[in-house]
């Protein structure tokens, strides 16, 4: 019978390995193997120290990492407080800011009080004195228009005052009336020059233009697109007189009545020439009479 004997040295073969091993299997005729198990097991010393190094390179690149990391932190850090720096200096601005557009809205509020107090006090000043049309030694019964060949009204909006002439066939002209009207703000651009009448109306319904539907709405006021004649809302008053003159392409000139007669001497409508309702019926009627035996475009509107 065969034996197979196998011996694992420790290390290299040495004396000890024969004489209680080797000897042994020989004397009992044994098919010998010497393995060496830890080659299987083990690593070399080369194998060790490229592991040490991969090891040591691993570690090498997380602490690079690990500083990249930390600077990385350090420059969000410096930036998120740069930031903090700019929002802060943005936000002191912007209350500068704030600051003086309330300052500017302070002083802007106190100049349009101041404004409509001196508008006020002209007014009582006008009313006051009592603003009189000025005298015409030639008195022209309103009744009578046959005379004339053509009719101007003239208007002067710092004066405050219209003149009624009328011119005969041979060229003459003569004052037939004057009235004391009230004319546009002064803040409000107003039509010059002359011009025409378009039509006449007694008794009129109002008509206000869309700007005006929205002042008034502002105003907390709700003007229907037609107010009747008669209503408390309808600021043309007892007659109105459409003229031809326009402002940046909206029509804006009409002579009128009013419903506030004490306005009358002022600054004071928004475009329009404002008349006292017993006045403008005059004007009115004496106007349509003389356009039916001539023609409307025989009446001219110089404005000043």
């Amino acid at each position: 019978m065969t034996t197979l004997y196998w011996i694992q040295p420790s290390g290299r073969l040495h004396i000890g390995n024969y004489l209680w091993g080797l000897k042994k299997a020989i004397e009992l005729d044994s098919m010998i193997m010497v393995a060496f198990f830890h080659s299987l097991t083990s690593t070399t010393k080369e194998e060790a120290r490229i592991k040490a190094l991969s090891y040591e390179k691993k570690i090498k690149e997380g602490e690079e990492l690990a500083e990249k990391l930390k600077k990385d932190k350090d420059n969000a850090l410096i930036e998120s407080q740069k930031i903090e720096k700019e929002k802060t200096l943005v936000e002191e601005e912007l209350k500068k800011i704030e600051t003086n557009n309330q300052k500017i809205k302070d002083e802007r509020d106190k100049a349009l009080a101041e404004v409509q107090k001196i508008r006020e006090e002209k007014a009582k000043a006008f009313i006051k004195e009592k603003i009189s049309a000025p005298k015409i030694n030639h008195i022209t019964n309103l009744d009578n228009t046959d005379d004339f060949e053509n009719l101007v009204i003239k208007i002067d909006s710092l004066k405050n005052i219209m003149l009624l002439k009328g011119k005969y066939k041979d060229g003459k002209i003569i004052d037939i009336k004057s009235y004391v009207v009230s004319t546009a703000k002064t803040s409000i651009k107003k039509p010059q020059g002359t011009g025409t009448i378009t039509s006449i109306s007694l008794n009129p319904d109002w008509n206000p233009t869309s700007k005006t539907i929205k002042v008034f709405k502002d105003r907390g006021i709700n003007l229907p697109s037609v107010v009747p004649f008669g209503d408390k809302l309808n600021f043309m008053g007892s007659s109105k007189i459409n003229l031809c003159d326009r402002v940046d392409g909206q029509e804006v000139s009409r002579i009128h009545g009013t419903l506030i007669e004490n306005t009358i001497g002022t600054n004071e409508s928004a475009g329009c020439i404002r008349m006292k309702n017993k006045e403008v019926v005059e004007l009115a009627s004496f106007l349509n009479k003389f356009s039916k035996n001539k023609s409307l475009n025989n009446i001219s509107v110089i404005l000043e």
